[in-house]
């Protein structure tokens, strides 16, 4: 089974569609899920070989007991990538400790600045006595009162359209209700709240990354993307056709 370069792909004729080549081959995800241990890497990646594959993913996944990112993670994606080439086989990287990209494992999300964020807007304050709260929408439901109070609005709807708003002093009180000739008028105070991410052992005791934010990004390109270059770069569009990223 030869290896060839992605740029040059050889033209698919009869005898290619016979015996592909590892280009044209299945490359599925390899799950790394205990300590990375390089024989028994090796061993499987002759493995994947019988069974007719052309690659693989060098996936991080739950189990993985050698730190994502460290030297020892490092050095084992060094050796696949040398045993690939040894047996015929493209080595395909992935960017993050499971799943979705963005965090780096927790790496990059450690600093409070990169971490997943969200604007909770609310009728209902946050309780100050630990009474109970009125539930958030969708991913912000686990977050509540744990934000930062940004403003507070007055607002004015009729028959549930907006017709005015204005901001005030949080301290203000909200107006209460009433009803006009037209239907139901309510007039009352609603609340701007800046929510960042819990911590989660998804994120290995981090968050997720404000996938908004541009440095938060470039951190996250510079904790894997970067180190891999400096580890196995020399073979990128070679040995390593590409980098995969998972519903960032």
């Amino acid at each position: 089974m030869e290896l060839y370069p992605l740029s040059r792909t050889p033209h698919l004729d009869l005898d290619v569609f016979r015996h592909p080549p590892a280009v044209y081959r299945g490359t599925p995800f390899w799950s790394w899920n205990n300590k990375l241990d390089i024989p028994q890497l090796k061993r499987q990646i002759g493995w994947l070989k019988e069974m007719g594959f052309g690659g693989y993913h060098m996936h991080a996944r739950t189990g993985m007991g050698t730190p994502y990112m460290g030297p020892e993670f490092l050095e084992a994606v060094q050796a696949c990538v040398q045993e690939g080439k040894r047996q015929g086989l493209l080595s395909w990287l992935y960017d993050e400790d499971r799943w979705p990209s963005g965090a780096a494992g927790g790496l990059v999300t450690q600093d409070p600045q990169y971490r997943q964020r969200a604007l909770l807007w609310t009728p209902w304050p946050y309780p100050r006595d630990g009474g109970p709260r009125e539930p958030g929408p969708g991913a912000a439901r686990g977050w509540r009162n744990q934000g930062q109070l940004l403003w507070c609005y007055e607002v004015l709807l009729r028959d549930g359209y907006l017709v005015e708003y204005r901001r005030v002093p949080p301290e203000s009180q909200a107006r209460g209700t009433g009803a006009t000739a037209g239907g139901t008028e309510v007039r009352r105070l609603w609340y701007a709240y800046l929510e960042t991410a819990p911590a989660s052992p998804w994120f290995n005791g981090q968050t997720y990354v404000d996938t908004l934010s541009q440095p938060a990004i470039h951190r996250f390109l510079e904790v894997t993307h970067e180190r891999y270059a400096q580890a196995v770069g020399e073979d990128f569009g070679r040995a390593i056709p590409a980098i995969f990223t998972d519903e960032p």
